[in-house]
């Protein structure tokens, strides 16, 4: 692993330096950091809609969404940071993970997004980072891959996530100490992130919904998610069936194996250079992100034919200048990210026209804020980072940089020391 500001070179390239191209775009197509912060800021006073309820399961990464997005433009205080924190502790369950919204079941896709919400407020010391590993473990397979929850499906996107939680761990290991967060000096308190301490039923005459000090005539509350501010089950061990408990210290992440989990991605790799979500699968530049930012984080890129699936990334450039995810599919913004992120961490985002995709991507743009998939649909919380994430590894002046590999802001990454060779 070396610092992003690492001067080695790649041909005349040097590995980690950000290239801004001078954009030159029509002067109606701007980008209206106002109405975008605006939009973001609103999404969640819109109760009284179907669609807010309808993506309720989606909601912690809708708040990773907009919450990223905002920090690139430099306006991530936007959102009340406690409030934020509150609700990510909320959403987390026993097992460790964290559900995608409260009450709801843990995955994998919503215990990543919970990490990197709590890695860009400064705050990855509010949830116990010993059970979010024991559930990280839980759900690797003994080739490599992660399942993303107990009913078992595998994807290249699980493992990818189980290497950026373990690199997140770490790095709040090293800032907080192992073990050390804000519930460790008690045990587990009451009221951590705003929940009340709850006991299993019976228990010191509580029951599951009833806070423990409330009368027993007291109505019982709303019921709340099972999370750390519960009193701990005994301690799961990880999965005997998962070889990541114990790797050799050769090849580690955390305690994960990293060359076993880059042997399964590599599984994943097709004639044409891509990769797909499972070994056979059809090459998906979403697919390619996930398999190549794990390849980068185990610095095993060399693994990668840069040349070969440069040329299919690059291929996926379309005539309006948009950016599709598969050949002979439309564009779509949000490939904007997936694949101008590989293209950048291979160091062959210069293969693509940096302008055309800009006057893309801000066509997009929604009058009232947002970014849709492609004009004129409608904008969503989703597309609007992957748009602004995009326009940043451009150079679009006013914009902080986001690092390729974590879909992070690079400050926030380099802040706490997850430095990866790229480009």
């Amino acid at each position: 692993m070396t610092h992003a500001d690492d001067s080695t070179h790649t041909g005349n390239r040097p590995r980690n330096k950000r290239v801004k191209y001078p954009l030159e775009v029509p002067a109606n197509l701007t980008l209206d950091t106002e109405s975008h912060v605006t939009y973001i800021k609103e999404l969640d006073n819109k109760k009284d809609t179907l669609e807010y309820w309808v993506t309720e399961h989606l909601r912690l990464s809708g708040v990773y969404w907009g919450l990223t997005a905002l920090a690139i433009m430099g306006r991530k205080d936007e959102l009340d940071r406690e409030q934020v924190i509150e609700f990510v502790v909320g959403c987390q369950h026993r097992s460790g993970g964290f559900g995608g919204s409260r009450e709801h079941d843990p995955h994998m896709l919503y215990t990543l997004s919970a990490l990197q919400i709590l890695a860009v407020v400064d705050a990855l010391d509010a949830v116990d980072r010993e059970k979010v590993m024991q559930y990280v473990l839980s759900l690797g397979n003994p080739d490599g891959s992660f399942r993303g929850d107990e009913w078992g499906e595998v994807d290249s996107r699980f493992a990818y996530i189980a290497l950026q939680c373990a690199a997140l761990v770490e790095a709040a290991d090293r800032k907080y100490g192992v073990g050390v967060w804000r519930g460790s000096a008690q045990g587990t308190p009451k009221g951590v992130g705003g929940v009340e301490e709850r006991v299993e039923g019976g228990e010191r005459g509580g029951t599951a919904s009833q806070p423990v000090d409330a009368p027993s005539t007291a109505p019982p509350p709303p019921s709340q998610p099972e999370s750390l501010t519960s009193p701990p089950p005994p301690q799961p061990s990880p999965s005997s069936s998962s070889p990541h408990a114990n790797p050799p210290k050769t090849s580690r992440l955390g305690r994960l194996d990293t060359d076993l989990i880059a042997s399964w991605v590599l599984r994943c790799k097709n004639f044409d250079g891509g990769f797909g979500n499972v070994p056979g699968a059809e090459s998906h530049a979403g697919h390619i992100f996930t398999c190549v930012a794990s390849l980068a984080i185990c610095g095993r890129l060399d693994l990668v034919d840069r040349d070969l699936l440069g040329w299919w990334l690059a291929e996926r450039q379309l005539a309006n200048g948009g950016l599709n995810g598969r050949p002979e599919k439309l564009e779509d913004v949000c490939y904007s990210w997936w694949v101008l992120s590989s293209l950048q961490i291979l160091g062959r985002d210069h293969w693509i026209d940096s302008r055309a995709l800009a006057g893309f991507i801000l066509s997009c743009q929604d009058s009232s804020g947002g970014f849709s998939d492609r004009p004129p649909d409608m904008p969503d919380v989703f597309h609007t980072l992957f748009a602004i994430a995009a326009l940043s590894m451009i150079g679009y002046p006013g914009l902080n940089a986001v690092d390729p590999v974590y879909c992070l802001p690079t400050d926030v990454s380099r802040k706490l020391g997850m430095v990866v060779e790229w480009g």
